[in-house]
């Protein structure tokens, strides 16, 4: 009555004795208890791999053994927060620096805990900061310089820099 897809419990009477036979004996058997401990599970997390700051959101998958659900927690969501969209877990960076990302399963269908865990680099993105093109007329002074940016990310701005100065060599000669 119990095989190998019985679930992970305690059953009393669950081991039966039984047979044989002596003439010195009267045999008295005792059903004796059975106990099946729950199995590790191995849960594996998908490589997410270092990424870049102002890269897009990205989904996180894990799959265990038995079939249990995995869950996800971000041990430092200043760098990657996570959010669930449509029943997939997803990742949003949200400042450079380095984070662990962990996966884990609760103690269930015959399974213990299952736990991996990775860690995610967020690197620095590379922006471009350039002087709009301006011409004068020889003798007249500089014109005002502004500056063109490209490669801001989110919702960073030119404001987000502080005071960047604009310099050149040439004047009114």
């Amino acid at each position: 009555q119990y095989d190998a897809t019985t679930p992970a419990g305690t059953y009393p009477g669950g081991v039966l004795v039984g047979g044989g036979d002596h003439p010195y004996y009267n045999l008295n058997y005792v059903a004796g208890t059975l106990t099946i401990s729950p199995a590790t599970g191995d849960l594996y997390f998908t490589r997410i791999g270092d990424k870049t700051y102002g890269d897009a959101d990205f989904n996180l998958t894990a799959t265990h053994v038995g079939g249990n659900v995995a869950k996800y927690e971000s041990l430092n969501t200043d760098v990657i927060e996570l959010y669930t969209e449509n029943g997939i877990t997803k990742g949003k960076i949200k400042k450079v620096g380095t984070v662990v990302l962990r996966a884990y399963t609760e103690a269930e269908n015959s399974y213990v805990e299952s736990e991996a865990t990775q860690t995610v680099n967020v690197g620095t993105a590379t922006l471009t900061i350039r002087p709009r093109y301006k011409q004068r007329i020889y003798g007249d002074p500089n014109p005002e310089f502004t500056l063109e940016f490209s490669g801001l990310q989110y919702e960073d701005n030119e404001n987000s820099f502080g005071s960047i100065t604009v310099t050149t060599p040439a004047d009114e000669n």
